[in-house]
């Protein structure tokens, strides 16, 4: 009896978590993505999928850059966070940054020391506010705020194949950068989820 209790309370987090993890899914990908998504997800190991602590649910596809970021990161049932959340900003303006995730590729801020250690000629670039940044930025971090950083970039790095890792702080003004920059040639441009908030905890600052 315990054990089958057990099971269904398990089985009803799960459910909850998918329907959830569709109320993301399905404003930013199509219907077919989005379905084939949960179906992967029913496949996947249970603490893979719901792992509250890591808090995140991260999938990919093979179909090309397109798709290359199957789903947007999802936080089912985590800690608030300190700093901007989805929850501060308006539905509009989340369906633009979600649009422009679809085509860019990124990845999390605990990634970051290790692919700019290992991608010859990475520049670090805060999109921020010009009081964001002086207020405190990554070690090495140029500026180029956002708005700002589409107008100067071909000056600043005329090399469109310079591999461009954009951050503001939590990853949604420089996906939406980001996505401008891939517009205007940048063919190696990423996106970094977590941004400032987290890249702090996890990097030089000064």
């Amino acid at each position: 009896m315990r054990i089958r209790r057990g099971f269904s309370r398990l089985a009803a987090l799960q459910l909850l978590a998918i329907v959830r993890l569709w109320l993301v899914v399905a404003p930013c990908q199509s219907r077919k993505a989005a379905s084939g998504f949960i179906m992967q997800l029913l496949t996947w190991d249970t603490r893979a999928r719901f792992d509250a602590g890591a808090g995140l649910v991260n999938a990919y596809s093979d179909e090309g850059l397109r798709m290359e970021r199957f789903v947007l990161r999802a936080r089912i049932g985590s800690p608030q966070r300190q700093g901007s959340t989805m929850s501060d900003h308006s539905q509009a303006f989340l369906n633009l940054v979600n649009d422009a995730r679809s085509r860019v590729r990124e990845i999390h801020a605990r990634e970051v020391a290790a692919e700019l250690a290992s991608v010859k000629n990475a520049k670090l670039i805060d999109v921020r506010e010009e009081s964001e940044f002086a207020a405190g930025h990554i070690k090495g971090a140029e500026h180029l705020g956002k708005g700002v950083i589409e107008r100067d970039i071909e000056a600043r790095h005329p090399d469109k194949s310079t591999p461009l890792y954009l951050y503001c702080g939590g990853g949604f003004r420089s996906a939406l950068a980001a996505d401008n920059l891939k517009k205007m040639g940048y063919d190696k441009v990423v996106n970094i989820d977590g941004g400032w908030r987290e890249l702090k905890e996890l990097m030089p600052v000064e």
